[in-house]
């Protein structure tokens, strides 16, 4: 079996608090029923972040889980009491433990197991089983959606907080570059009105010149072209 590089995602990718794992879990196994996961082995504050979520979209714990849910140390010993069915989705969550290889020690385990990386994050790697991977993985394997990350009625006040984060942020960056360009080009606001008025002046005369009178059937015709381009 050849298997696949896991995709990389950040958490950077995120845009709402729901972990990004759960997110991909939710989509990967929506239509499990029922989907239930298992922990076995630890159970910090990543790992309990991921369950309230599941239990929050009606997951349930299960010996026989859709996800199990296991430390980097511990994959063996928990694919061993996963019982003889396979589960579908094998998340492992990562040490804090610093490693310089691409692929920790623990990813062979998971494919002497039969499982297949489909998608990496700072915290978790998610793996397919070999007997569902052609299913799975195309949909484990790619970051959240707006949409699943943003669903109607959930975080429209997230939404609309980053909206306001964005307009002010611009905001405030273009008032300082107008400020210094005022400054840099030594010019006085009369001044620049003054070029405004000028400006405008010659716009008024090129348009009542005969020639541009003279022109305005051929530029009206040109215009009814641009438009029918258009369509």
């Amino acid at each position: 079996m050849t298997n696949a590089s896991p995709t990389p995602l950040t958490h950077a990718a995120a845009a709402a608090d729901v972990p990004i794992e759960v997110l991909v879990l939710v989509r990967a196994l929506r239509t499990e029923e029922p989907s239930t996961y298992a922990v076995v082995g630890t159970s910090d504050d990543t790992v309990r972040s991921v369950v309230a979520a599941l239990d929050v979209r009606g997951w349930a714990s299960d010996a026989a889980p859709s996800v199990l849910l296991t430390l980097e140390d511990s994959v063996t010993d928990a694919l061993s009491t996963a019982g003889p069915t396979s589960p579908a989705v094998l998340a492992v969550r990562r040490s804090d433990a610093p490693d310089e290889r691409p692929w920790p020690g623990w990813d062979e385990p998971a494919q002497a197991a039969g499982y297949v990386g489909c998608l990496r994050t700072v915290d978790w790697c998610l793996y397919a089983h070999e007997s569902r991977v052609d299913e799975l993985g195309p949909v484990l394997s790619f970051a959240p959606s707006d949409r699943e990350r943003w669903p109607d009625g959930v975080s429209s006040r997230s939404r609309s907080e980053l909206v306001d984060e964005i307009v002010y942020w611009r905001t405030a960056a273009l008032t300082r570059w107008a400020k210094r360009a005022a400054v840099e080009s030594g010019r006085t606001n009369k001044e620049l009105k003054d070029e405004v008025a000028h400006l405008h002046h010659l716009l008024n005369a090129t348009y009542s010149t005969v020639s541009w009178r003279l022109t305005a059937p051929l530029r009206a015709v040109q215009s009814v072209r641009l438009r029918a381009g258009r369509k």
